[in-house]
């Protein structure tokens, strides 16, 4: 299990999410490395998800793939609900 926190917020076009290397850590501990950032741009009349994570060692990428999977179609569902 991981542990984050929202450090940016500029709905609704940037989110960006800190991991603490210690899913035990305070509230007021400082971040690991690990980072989640989602931007959204339009690009010719379309909305665009990028996302940048990481950094996240090759040993764990396979592992991560089915939560991102079922992440990314979560955000999908949720995003053509509004």
């Amino acid at each position: 299990m991981v542990k984050g926190r929202v450090e940016v917020n500029y709905a609704p076009k940037i989110l960006k999410i800190g991991f603490f290397d210690n899913e035990n850590a305070p509230d007021n501990a400082e971040f690991g490395d690990y980072k989640e950032h989602y931007l959204l741009a339009e690009h010719e009349g379309k909305t665009v998800l990028t996302i940048e994570s990481g950094p996240l060692e090759d040993k764990y990428l396979d592992g991560m793939k089915p939560q991102w999977d079922q992440a990314l179609k979560s955000i999908k569902e949720i995003s053509e609900k509004h």
